[in-house]
């Protein structure tokens, strides 16, 4: 049975890193992501799905699960529950779980996206 997993830009990505895109957004790293303005978002979301290989891209995981990266809109809308479940994480830590899903998005950012994960709850 193949399954699909739709994540948000900004925590999954393609394997074998970015598209020769900068390492980070260029949004403060210690800004909190529940402070993020509009405008930020946006780059946030922009630079993620970027570096994870666009919207749309897939990696097929084992056991049928594929891991398909976010639009920017649906990432955009993703900030919001960050947003509105006071998220402490810093930008710092989701551009390490970006990073880390980029480089094995079948691990789902193992460790690296455990403060990020944390907010969802």
């Amino acid at each position: 049975m193949h399954k699909s997993i739709l994540i948000a830009a900004l925590l999954v990505g393609a394997c074998g890193g970015d598209d020769g895109g900068s390492d980070s957004s260029g949004v403060t790293t210690t800004k909190q992501i529940k402070d993020l303005s509009a405008a930020e978002q946006m780059q946030e979301c922009e630079w993620g799905v970027a570096y994870s290989g666009g919207a749309g891209h897939q990696t097929m995981c084992p056991d049928n699960v594929t891991v398909t990266v976010d639009s920017v809109a649906s990432c955009v809308q993703d900030m919001m529950t960050y947003a509105t479940n006071a998220c402490m994480a810093t930008i710092a830590e989701l551009e390490a779980c970006t990073r880390a899903l980029a480089a094995d998005p079948c691990s789902f950012g193992g460790d690296a996206c455990g403060p990020v994960f944390a907010c969802l709850q």
